[in-house]
């Protein structure tokens, strides 16, 4: 089958950006896919677009969880987005080499 970069990009948005999923739907290979991606920038800026249409999507669906009260949504949420305020889990770690190379490692909770 020909390429057609429009039937591609709009079996890429219903196939929710699964490239297995769309190359089966237009009956291309994957490395026909990715040959095209590579080579023609109109075709990988509409992909782009496909794949930052799907996180608004599901960014705006979070947010509704959020509105709901759904804690958990909440808690993903100021892990990802808020880590400039402290919402993060890290571990800490101190590390010692001595004069003879040898390496002390603490965790620190």
């Amino acid at each position: 089958m020909k390429f057609s970069r429009k039937k591609t990009v709009e079996a890429y948005k219903k196939k929710g950006c699964n490239v297995s999923a769309t190359c089966s739907a237009v009956g291309i290979s994957r490395q026909t896919f990715y040959q095209y991606r590579k080579d023609d920038n109109v075709f990988k800026q509409e992909l782009l677009d496909a794949e930052e249409a799907i996180i608004d999507n599901v960014e705006t669906k979070l947010l509704s969880k959020i509105n709901e009260g759904d804690t958990t949504s909440m808690i993903f949420f100021l892990k990802t987005k808020g880590k400039s305020r402290g919402y993060i889990e890290r571990q800490e770690v101190e590390m010692d080499v001595d004069g003879d190379m040898n390496l002390t490692v603490q965790f620190i909770e």
